[in-house]
């Protein structure tokens, strides 16, 4: 079964399909509100800079999601 199986190749073969593409742009997502909680390393308290509590985030809610397997 080929990527484009699904769709008979013949169905819109010699038609126009559109006569313009309007294209707003990229969407970037809002830059990071850091939260300043901190976390535990080894039973000690870490305070992490905003780039650093960002990535341990975003760890933390992909940690037992089905994105992740670890």
């Amino acid at each position: 079964m080929t990527s484009n199986s699904y769709m008979p190749r013949d169905r819109f073969a010699g038609q126009q399909k559109w006569t313009s593409l309007m294209h707003n742009g990229v969407i970037f997502p809002p830059p990071y509100n850091p939260h300043g909680v901190k976390i535990l390393y080894n039973g000690e308290p870490v305070k992490l800079t905003p780039e650093q509590e960002e990535v341990a985030t975003m760890f933390a809610k992909m940690r037992y999601s089905d994105y992740s397997d670890i």
